[in-house]
């Protein structure tokens, strides 16, 4: 990475160099932002981004840190600037939108299971009356075969009879 990439990012992360008079890169923070400002590829990509930004809630956040007192240049622990913005907000609005998702999901999971569930009952039932019909319907064809088969025997007896008085 190139040093003046490089101080750029340190620019960006807010880091002092010295005691504290000034930002580290501010130069290089300058150059990029002449060269940057007014292009019509930014202006056409801020829009999508902020929105985006918005909706995820990106926003940035007001930073908690230590401030200096005095001519000591010592960081104190009294002088700690509180944060009060609400960012959290949407992360717990977020994880709501998903949990009633989910929930939804598991609803409708479930009513599609107890309907899969009646329906093979349905279909369990009707193929145990088709079994049982099937069933019924060989009992009575096999009684009608015997039948046949002793119908046939008559008649070959009566065909001999009728032959034997016949002759």
């Amino acid at each position: 990475m190139s040093k003046q990439r490089m101080q750029l990012l340190l620019h960006e992360v807010g880091v002092h160099s010295g005691n504290g008079e000034f930002r580290v890169g501010q130069e290089e923070f300058e150059q990029q932002s002449l060269r940057h400002t007014g292009g019509p590829q930014i202006s056409k990509l801020a829009k999508p981004v902020a929105r985006v930004i918005m909706v995820l809630g990106l926003e940035p956040l007001s930073v908690a840190g230590a401030g200096i007192q005095g001519d000591d240049l010592q960081c104190s622990a009294d002088m700690v600037v509180q944060s009060n913005d609400d960012g959290h907000f949407w992360v717990f609005f977020w994880m709501a939108v998903f949990f009633l998702l989910w929930i939804g999901f598991i609803y409708n999971a479930w009513k599609f299971a107890k309907d899969v569930r009646e329906e093979l009952s349905s279909h369990s039932y009707q193929l145990a009356d088709g079994d049982r019909c099937y069933g019924n319907q060989e009992q009575r064809l096999n009684s009608q075969q015997e039948s046949l088969s002793a119908l046939e025997g008559w008649v070959a007896n009566v065909e001999g009879q009728i032959t034997m008085v016949s002759d």
